[in-house]
């Protein structure tokens, strides 16, 4: 377990398999980041067109534009001066990942991915920054297999029937 930065990566394929205590994202464009349980927090600040799938405490989004989250949290996810991202469930899976979501307190799906705090829109009615991802938009669920020495092999998407691409 450790803390992981990404940082200015552009059209880049990231696979994070285990539980990890921090994960820090920064300056990424066009990217799919595909995580285990995050034991801490996760921040994530300019990004765009991009597609995260993180499970995490707590999550913190910063300056992004146009990307997708599909997520599991124990707290309401954060942004802010954000435009056009969407929520999602988590849907990660590879060998391993029910045991890495309890030894990281998040076996349980809370529902919380889809409670939104947008802290610059501070009215009752909901923020034109963020939607939940409709149904049939959405990825089925995605594994990702432990190739050893730190390599991931590529990973395959789930989906019935529906003509989904991760961005």
């Amino acid at each position: 377990m450790g803390e992981f930065t990404l940082s200015d990566l552009d059209s880049c394929e990231v696979s994070l398999i285990g539980c990890n205590n921090a994960l820090f994202v920064n300056k990424l464009r066009c990217c799919k980041v595909f995580a285990g349980p995050v034991i801490g927090s996760i921040l994530i600040e300019d990004v765009e067109n991009c597609v995260f799938m993180l499970a995490s405490h707590q999550i913190r989004i910063h300056y992004t534009k146009g990307s997708d989250f599909y997520l599991r949290l124990r707290s309401r996810p954060i942004i802010e001066d954000c435009k056009g991202v969407r929520f999602a469930p988590y849907c990660l899976q590879y060998e391993g990942v029910e045991e890495d979501l309890r030894e990281a307190g998040l076996e349980e799906e809370s529902g919380n991915w889809a409670k939104v705090d947008d802290f610059k829109w501070l009215r009752a009615v909901q923020s034109p920054n963020w939607s939940v991802l409709e149904e049939g938009e959405r990825v089925g669920n995605v594994t990702i297999k432990d190739l050893g020495s730190g390599n991931c092999e590529s990973y395959s998407v789930e989906n019935e029937g529906n003509a989904v691409e991760l961005l």
